[in-house]
């Protein structure tokens, strides 16, 4: 190139850099790829300029900070999956008690049925039972007025005898 006229390059290009030299960085799906623009600073000759070796180290910098923050995005997102499955179990359990509170309001109304129908049941034996007491009460005074007749007849029956005698 020199002896074209040209001006030399002042990085190599990826493929002529030996695969021990190269640095990876991180992708965005997560794999490991060679970046044709990363330099570090342990990289840089002596005879390379201050501004460089501070552009490497701010790039080692940015670098690191970018896997610090992909380690950061990891970690929500597990704990996005982890809270995920809190709700999807509270929503299962929130059903669950859902139809286990419609049993017991239709438990409940069955229940104040039959208690209905069991105070029906109270009025209406109450009721007979006031019935019968009157009814005994009728035939005891009835009998009472029989027995006060059959002793009224037999008290005139028995004057009529002791005249006699």
């Amino acid at each position: 190139m020199r002896k074209r006229g040209e001006e030399l390059p002042s990085t190599l290009p990826q493929f002529l850099i030996p695969p021990s030299l190269r640095v990876l960085s991180v992708s965005e799906n997560g794999h490991a790829a060679p970046d044709a623009n990363a330099v570090t600073a342990e990289h840089i000759s002596a005879s390379d300029s201050g501004e460089m070796r501070r552009l490497a180290e701010e790039m080692e910098k940015l670098l690191s900070d970018r896997r610090e923050a992909d380690a950061q995005v990891s970690q929500l997102e597990a704990d996005m999956k982890v809270k995920d499955s809190q709700i999807k179990n509270l929503q299962v359990e929130l059903r669950t008690l859902e139809v286990t509170v419609k049993q017991l309001e239709r438990q409940k109304m069955e229940a104040g049925r039959r208690l209905a129908d069991l105070d029906e049941q109270i009025r209406q034996l109450e009721a007979a039972a006031l019935a019968q007491a009157k009814k005994a009460e009728e035939a005891q005074s009835r009998l009472n007025q029989l027995v006060e007749d059959t002793q009224k007849d037999a008290a005139h029956a028995e004057v009529p005898f002791l005249s006699l005698s």
